[in-house]
């Protein structure tokens, strides 16, 4: 008795009578160590993602077989925590590096951690340590207005584009072309947090191709697919002549011939100039009015047998006027 713990020791046998003394070999042995509760140390958590992470700590057994575990969870005080499974690190005197991987964590989301470790002397709890999980990227926003293909009243200068809130979002980037989506790019706008846009500059006849990103703090999403909408083109006349060349009666049919012209049922109106100035609309006398298409207008115009050359316009029915066209009162 009286050994040390954990230390190497040797001994031997000696007999002796009256012929002699004989020694034996000499042989070792090690007491076995002394055994308290292991000690513990939290680290810290890394491999961190949008819902998994890796827990780590440091623990010596303190020579008696130790088993470890790691508790958290969202509560500081790790207050209904999780706890991973039990580890079993032995009964060395050494200090070891030990950790545990866990997931189904929520995004962005704070949480707190604890290694433990208990064998037959005790249990010991490192301490509480923080961490939070990276940031989901913001879904990739839905484009809402204008609805894809939608075809803008000539004359349209510019348009509210219009896309859904993401959750997580703090800002949105829209990106417009022409051509085609990633083709030639129109213009680029930062709209902040607010889910829509105003875009000008708008011309006749062109389709416009458009697309919306979300970003926040945990990146930027890809861009939504696009939508198109274009703005359709100007009315043009082409050709105006008389149904009855060189008459001289105060009413006579006119026809107007050209491309993208309105009709009098969408709204369409035509106006027109005499020699003299004096302008008259057909809208004061729409039953005059014997058929319209977007690729000719038949309307029978009071003409005073006013001589000369008469301008005629048509527009639409907000407002955009086509180009001014000429015939001739004989």
């Amino acid at each position: 008795a009286g050994l040390n713990a954990g230390a190497q020791y040797y001994f031997q046998v000696v007999a002796q009578n009256s012929a002699g003394t004989t020694s034996g070999s000499i042989v070792p042995f090690s007491t076995t160590a002394s055994s308290s509760a292991p000690s513990a140390t939290t680290g810290s958590a890394s491999a961190i993602t949008t819902n998994s992470a890796t827990l780590g700590g440091t623990v010596n057994p303190n020579g008696a077989d130790t088993h470890i575990w790691f508790l958290y969870g969202t509560s500081s005080t790790l207050s209904g925590a999780s706890q991973t499974p039990s580890q079993d690190l032995g009964s060395s005197t050494g200090s070891y590096g030990v950790g545990a991987n866990i997931a189904g964590l929520n995004a962005g989301a704070q949480y707190y951690f604890q290694v433990v470790a208990q064998n037959s002397s005790g249990t010991t709890s490192g301490s509480i340590i923080p961490f939070s999980t990276s940031a989901a990227v913001p879904a990739v926003p839905a484009l809402t207005s204008p609805t894809n293909g939608t075809a803008l009243a000539a004359g349209t200068t510019s348009t509210n584009l219009v896309w859904s809130s993401v959750s997580g979002a703090t800002s949105y980037t829209v990106q417009v072309y022409t051509g085609s989506c990633g083709g030639s790019l129109f213009g680029t706008g930062f709209p902040g947090s607010n889910a829509s846009f105003t875009l000008s500059g708008l011309s006749n006849g062109q389709t416009y191709y458009w697309r919306a990103q979300a970003t926040g703090s945990g990146g930027s999403s890809a861009y939504s697919a696009c939508f198109s909408f274009s703005v359709t083109p100007a009315p043009f006349i082409s050709s105006v002549s008389q149904n009855v060349p060189g008459s001289t009666t105060i009413l006579e049919p006119i026809t107007i011939g050209g491309t993208n012209l309105p009709t009098a049922a969408n709204g369409g109106y035509l106006l027109f100039t005499d020699t003299i100035g004096n302008t008259y609309l057909s809208t004061a006398h729409p039953e005059r009015i014997q058929s319209s298409t977007s690729a000719q207008w038949v309307y029978t115009i009071d003409d005073n047998d006013d001589v000369g050359t008469w301008k005629v316009q048509i527009y639409t029915s907000t407002g955009q006027g086509s180009n001014v066209a000429t015939f001739t009162v004989q």
